[in-house]
């Protein structure tokens, strides 16, 4: 039989010691990784907006206002919140602005496009949003506030809009969310 002399390799121990090692911190971070509850902290993006006048008053508007009476004295009203009952459309100006009529007496509406106060909704063409879409001859009933000058109505006005404005002593500013579609022409 032959002697088949079998000697150990030599070599470096200590990597093996260095790779247990890092492993074993990897183990540890993913660990206290899955085990930690925390969710970091993103900084807030504002989203792009159109500023808008708030309203002046706060208060709830007056039970029982009838448009005839805000008509004859428009000056006492400006600013104020006003709910106009079950009304209809008389006339559509143009995507923001409408005529509504209650007992012969009727009152220019200009709506904001948007649902959110202080965020004007330009995106897209009138069509897709059917839903804010408003007709001749269907009923509504819109919750506003009165103002007394185009310059406190949310920007931008088309010019279909600011003709229909001109000379009218008071108009009623509302969101689409205010505007409530009671029944069809």
């Amino acid at each position: 039989m032959a002697d088949i002399n079998i000697e150990r390799k030599k070599g470096a121990p200590w990597i093996w010691w260095l790779l247990g090692l890092l492993l074993l911190a990897l183990l540890i971070w993913g660990i206290s990784e899955l085990l930690d509850d925390d969710e970091p902290e993103v900084a807030a993006v504002p989203a792009a907006t159109v500023p808008v006048a708030e309203p002046v008053a706060t208060a709830a508007a007056p039970a029982g206002l009838t448009i005839a009476e805000v008509l004859a004295n428009p000056g006492a009203y400006a600013g104020q919140p006003f709910s106009t009952g079950q009304v209809q459309v008389a006339q559509v100006v143009s995507d923001r602005g409408f005529w509504i009529e209650s007992n012969g007496q009727r009152l220019f509406v200009v709506k904001n496009e948007s649902p959110e106060t202080g965020v004007a909704d330009v995106q897209g063409p009138p069509d897709t949003r059917a839903a804010r879409n408003i007709n001749a001859g269907e009923t509504v009933q819109i919750n506003g506030t009165l103002y007394t000058t185009p310059d406190q109505l949310q920007p931008p006005l088309d010019e279909q809009t600011r003709q229909a404005l001109q000379g009218q002593p008071i108009v009623l500013q509302a969101n689409v969310s205010e505007i409530q579609h009671v029944a069809a022409p």
